[in-house]
């Protein structure tokens, strides 16, 4: 299961629109600055320093394949004429250790100290892309980390759009703010969306690959249908052996915190303790991240040769020009993330993955995430 997490989980995230203060912290000169991490015994030192030049120069890389996007996208959302800001080289943070709040976390953007913060799984990612021996492996951890990094630096210029927006005069009111503008309900599940897009656009810009909306739309939905059928094993595995899984998940807790010769009860209580973890975890990837990528994706895909830029200008300034495909999983057309969340929320936790089960099933059922499914088969 830490394979399926740290493939589809994404890290912390700005938690509001920024106000000036921030606004003008993050425009101040910002050079490229890797810390001296605590050291974590466990970590080779070596490959770790090997590691923090490789996300360095690869940030670098991915803000020059952003700043044209970002120009564009400015100018398609306010015209040539707007006063646009900077998108600067952001602080690097690379920790050695996981990120406390969520451990599967990979990295996270915070946009008024303009930090990228990378933790311990991204560099097992890093770690596991050198050592392995098959070069789809390879080429699939390295597409994992481009976009990682891609999607932190994504809410850095979706958040200096929004502040550029709210500096041209037009937006003085909170109240005229589109929704996209506050992190939080249909805003955060836009946000996120819209910055899985960007990374994905920053690795096929990597790899060279056409970069128009109806292929930035196939490569996510292409990993949403494998994310969503994963997820489904994971919970129909656990129906089928529940008894056993929960006292695998136990002893491994209880192993972890160095429990030596636990009790049945002690690990059945650990165990049900990190299932319980999980299905949080999982239940908010479902609402919050999952099913509004596929909506965005699906709204991509009327979009076909269509720029990123405009796309991009539309999803936050507009999104209910996209269409019905983003009118529940995003905008919550019919109470629908909010009835599924409190489904979910009121659930037992063996009728939660029940319920996460079936979620799963049926997102693989979404009519684009299907086209990408059998397209890639």
């Amino acid at each position: 299961m830490v394979v399926v997490l740290a493939d589809i989980i994404d890290g912390g995230f700005v938690e509001k629109a920024p106000t000036k203060a921030t606004a003008d912290v993050a425009s101040e000169e910002t050079p490229a600055t890797v810390s001296e991490p605590e050291i974590n015994e466990n970590v080779d030192q070596e490959r770790f320093a090997a590691f923090r030049l490789y996300v360095e120069g690869q940030i670098r890389t991915t803000l020059d394949r952003l700043r044209p996007l970002y120009k564009d996208a400015h100018e398609s959302m306010l015209g040539k004429d707007a006063m646009m800001t900077e998108l600067r080289m952001p602080k690097i943070v690379v920790s050695q250790f996981e990120n406390p709040g969520d451990l599967s976390t990979l990295a996270q953007a915070d946009f008024s100290s303009n930090t990228i913060t990378v933790f311990l799984p991204q560099f097992k990612e890093f770690s596991d892309m050198q050592d392995s021996k098959s070069d789809k492996t390879r080429a699939d951890l390295r597409a994992s980390i481009e976009t990682t990094l891609g999607h932190e630096l994504g809410h850095m210029l979706i958040d200096r759009l929004i502040f550029d927006a709210r500096i041209s005069g037009r937006y003085n009111d909170r109240s005229q703010w589109p929704l996209s503008f506050v992190y939080e309900g249909s805003g955060k599940r836009m946000q996120e969306a819209l910055a899985q897009v960007i990374g994905t656009y920053v690795h096929l810009s990597l790899e060279g690959r056409e970069t128009d909306c109806a292929s930035i739309a196939e490569n996510m939905l292409g990993k949403l249908a494998s994310s969503f059928d994963g997820c489904a094993r994971y919970h129909k595995n656990f129906i089928d052996h529940y008894d056993a899984e929960i006292r695998d998940m136990g002893i491994d807790v209880l192993r972890d915190r160095h429990v030596k010769e636990p009790t049945d009860e002690e690990i059945k209580l650990a165990g049900l303790e990190r299932f319980k973890e999980t299905c949080a975890c999982q239940t908010n990837w479902y609402l919050v991240y999952g099913l509004p990528r596929a909506g965005l994706a699906s709204a991509m895909v009327e979009r076909g040769s269509s720029s990123l830029a405009s796309f991009i200008s539309d999803a936050l300034l507009k999104p209910e020009s996209l269409g019905p495909a983003i009118s529940n999983e995003i905008m919550d057309g019919d109470n629908h993330v909010e009835r599924l969340d409190a489904e979910l929320g009121n659930a037992t936790l063996a009728a939660k993955n029940e319920i996460l089960y079936k979620r799963f099933l049926a997102a693989k059922e979404l009519p684009a995430v299907k086209r990408a499914r059998a397209a890639s088969s």
